[in-house]
């Protein structure tokens, strides 16, 4: 399972290697030569998936702080109900000690 900290690692790392292609394209847009132009179309192809890759991650982290938040709340609720029920374990055992 992917802890926070592995997901915000990874995303810093996805953004690095974003910023690194497009330092490269500029690279060979500079220089501009036929021989080079491979190299554009991989690197344009690697960059567009790479950010493809940040937008599931930053989705996914959405995802996860949606998710805690509907499991802090249902674990909320689970402890409130549990408080009730003791009570009425209670009551139910007050009621029959005393008939």
């Amino acid at each position: 399972m992917i802890n926070d900290l592995d997901h915000l690692l990874s995303q810093s790392q996805v953004s690095a290697i974003i910023t690194s292609l497009h330092t490269e394209l500029s690279r060979l847009n500079i220089l501009n030569e036929p021989k080079h132009e491979p190299f554009k179309v991989g690197t344009k192809k690697h960059l567009e998936s790479m950010k493809e890759v940040l937008l599931h991650l930053m989705q996914c982290e959405k995802e996860l702080n949606t998710l805690k938040s509907v499991n802090y709340n249902l674990h909320r609720e689970n402890m409130e109900l549990s408080r009730k029920v003791e009570q009425l374990e209670l009551m139910n055992k007050n009621l029959i000690n005393g008939i």
